[in-house]
């Protein structure tokens, strides 16, 4: 018989990869020699491989991984999904990037190379006029931050690098949204610059030396030397979640898969004037319980996976499911799927684990073992998800829910 919850955790729980096909993917590159594939919710997943010298760059689009070691030699994954050497690079590999089918190769000596993905033949070497040793791509547009705290800003193609912003220290990682770009540095400080103004918006001392950024789901993920890997709040800079890895965490590389459905529902008026606008309403977190769901929405393949993160950690929680849409106050939170004598469908209780996070997979085949006819899942139909939460140090009520996650499935 299938697991269909498993409650995930940084750093206590191996999974599959081939348990959520289409996933999000959060792959991590060591000097340690060590590369893992994980997803942003649990890290620490499956080994693929070790390089021939330390790894200190990851770079990856869901279809290649690619590593770079301290010497400039860059790795790939095979399509047995182990590490192999590719080639060498023409500088010493500081960071990567994919752009199309080139890969993006910055160095400490100024340079980004622009190489074939496949041959690594060099295509073009762009001047960026300062040592190069963190990359983040939007588009035709590369970001590249340097050791002397400064970005600057080119093309991909072209080159034509010139300043775009600063910090107060030397940029040792990268990252992108919509609105702002995120500068860590190895003194500890991530800056948040806005990107219409380049001005810094806010600056966080997560207590890592920032080797490492993403952003997942609006929130920041940050890396360190000391293994351990954060989840920050966007506005605040609070820590969400954390948890050490068994190696030293170098380099991230992130893969978004895209939604299979979408969200509504989410934490505002409030029961107890516990809002958070981007989950449901908060818990005793201090954050609102954030539901999300990867994968597909085929009846046939039946690899969506549905998860829940910020829950309060450590308490017994279960998702259920529902044919309406709803939106009444319930516990400290809402109700947001099921009323008015409309069936709900409940899922097993599970534990939230040290992460406050649980994820929900084998969806569909549960749904006709377990459920009755109404509560099948086929194509064609639409189903509502949502998140329950015993939380006995909540904000006014002893339980608490996340916002909501509608999908329609297809054959």
């Amino acid at each position: 018989m299938h697991t269909f919850f498993r409650s995930v955790s940084f750093g206590s729980i191996v999974l599959a990869t081939a348990a959520v096909a289409s996933a999000d993917e959060l792959l991590i590159a060591s000097t340690s020699t060590l590369v893992y594939e994980g997803t942003p919710y649990a890290p620490t997943s499956n080994l693929i491989g070790a390089c021939g010298g330390a790894a200190q760059s990851i770079a990856s689009d869901g279809t290649d991984v690619f590593v770079g070691d301290t010497s400039g030699r860059i790795y790939k994954q095979d399509a047995s999904g182990f590490l192999v050497y590719a080639y060498d690079a023409p500088n010493d590999a500081q960071t990567l990037a994919l752009h199309g089918s080139n890969l993006l190769v910055g160095g400490s000596d100024g340079k980004i190379a622009r190489l074939d993905r496949t041959t690594g033949q060099v295509l073009a070497t762009l001047d960026v006029g300062v040592p190069v040793t963190a990359i983040a791509v939007d588009g035709d547009q590369v970001f590249a931050g340097s050791s002397f705290g400064i970005v600057q800003k080119g093309d991909a193609l072209t080159g034509g690098f010139q300043f775009w912003g600063t910090c107060g220290g030397p940029v040792a990682s990268l990252a992108l949204d919509s609105t702002h770009a995120w500068l860590g540095t190895n003194q500890g400080v991530i800056y948040k610059l806005d990107r219409t103004t380049q001005q810094i918006a806010a600056q966080f001392t997560p207590n890592s030396d920032c080797e490492a950024l993403a952003v997942h789901l609006g929130d920041v993920l940050v890396g360190g030397t000391d293994g351990a890997i954060k989840r920050l709040d966007r506005d605040s800079g609070a820590i969400k979640t954390s948890g050490t890895q068994p190696v030293s965490v170098d380099a991230f590389a992130l893969v978004d898969a895209g939604e299979p459905g979408s969200a509504y529902c989410f934490g505002t008026s409030c029961p107890c004037g516990n809002d958070d606008p981007v989950g449901g309403c908060s818990n005793s977190s201090g954050f609102g319980g954030r539901l999300t769901g990867a994968g597909s929405t085929s009846v046939a393949s039946d690899d969506l996976a549905i998860t829940a993160i910020s829950l309060p950690a450590n308490r017994l929680a279960r998702m259920y499911m529902g044919s309406i849409q709803n939106n009444v106050p319930f516990g400290a939170g809402k109700l947001c799927t099921g009323a008015q004598g409309y069936p709900v469908f409940r899922f097993p209780v599970v534990n939230t684990g040290a992460t406050g996070s649980l994820t929900l997979d084998g969806i569909v085949a549960y749904s006709h073992a377990q459920f009755p006819v109404g509560g099948h899942i086929l194509a064609g139909s639409t189903w509502n998800f949502q998140g329950w939460v015993r939380d006995p140090s909540g904000p006014c009520s002893t339980f608490n829910t996340t916002n909501a996650y509608s999908v329609t499935f297809v054959p």
